[in-house]
């Protein structure tokens, strides 16, 4: 009861994706569940045998699912942690994530992302 009423008055998390499942992407993945201010609510990965497994307690997504997800789950930023990742989802999903106010970002070197 009292840890509901103090969690009123904490900053709501961002909700975020990562693509991929490689170990750069896992690792990633912890470092941001262990972030508070990020949320982790989604792993990006079009393996058939991966879809709505869980890595790290969060569910794998195709990336035809990701304009959705982000819609409906009000997404703040999709992470890459690999350079070729962010090229294609650059290339793919840009301009829709922007018009729906999510950040594109690359994140290499595990290091964690500034959302603006």
């Amino acid at each position: 009861m009292i840890k509901r009423f103090f969690q009123k008055f904490r900053p709501a998390s961002a909700n975020v994706i990562v693509v991929g499942t490689d170990y750069p992407s896992y690792q990633l993945g912890s470092r941001i569940q262990a972030e508070s201010s990020l949320h982790l609510s989604f792993f990006m990965n079009e393996e058939p045998w991966h879809h709505r497994t869980f890595i790290l307690e969060t569910e794998l997504r195709y990336s035809s699912e990701l304009l959705s997800l982000v819609e409906k789950h009000q997404v703040k930023a999709v992470i890459c942690a690999s350079g070729a990742d962010f090229d294609i989802y650059q290339q793919r999903f840009a301009e829709s994530l922007t018009q729906r106010h999510c950040q594109l970002i690359l994140c290499e070197n595990n290091r964690l992302p500034a959302l603006s």
